[in-house]
């Protein structure tokens, strides 16, 4: 698991939240409750980010209707040409927040299992 965390820091431009990750796996000692209260920290992070990324994702989609409606009623040639550039702007934007968001689920579902497996396995217990 830690060489896998490894690589995915050597091939990705999110190199603080995979490093994040390798030191919440590589934790193995100390106090099993800390790690717990780590993984739900980092699991409300993922929730906040996911929820400005959905709220973020809803005014680009509210922006780019706003600009294909502009573009419907333009008749400058030039106009247009602006109004289209802006709109492929927004649309690459919307795929950018479209990823996050799904990065964002995906963190989430994986804090959730890894708290899941280190509360069933008494991890928590041992805090008292």
């Amino acid at each position: 698991m830690k060489e896998a965390l490894r690589r995915a820091v050597e091939a990705t431009d999110l190199k603080a939240f995979w490093r994040h990750l390798i030191r919440i796996v590589a934790d193995r000692s100390g106090n099993p409750g800390s790690r717990i209260e780590r993984l739900a920290a980092a699991l409300a992070r993922a929730q906040e980010r996911l929820e400005a990324a959905q709220a973020r994702l809803g005014k680009l989609e509210e922006h780019k209707a706003a600009l294909e409606e502009k573009l419907a009623q333009a008749t400058d040639p030039n106009q247009q040409d602006r109004l289209e550039d802006l709109l492929g702007l927004v649309e690459l934007d919307i795929a950018v927040c479209k990823a996050r968001i799904a990065r964002e689920e995906y963190a989430i579902r994986m804090f959730k299992d890894w708290l899941e497996e280190m509360r069933s396995s008494g991890a928590e217990d041992a805090t008292g």
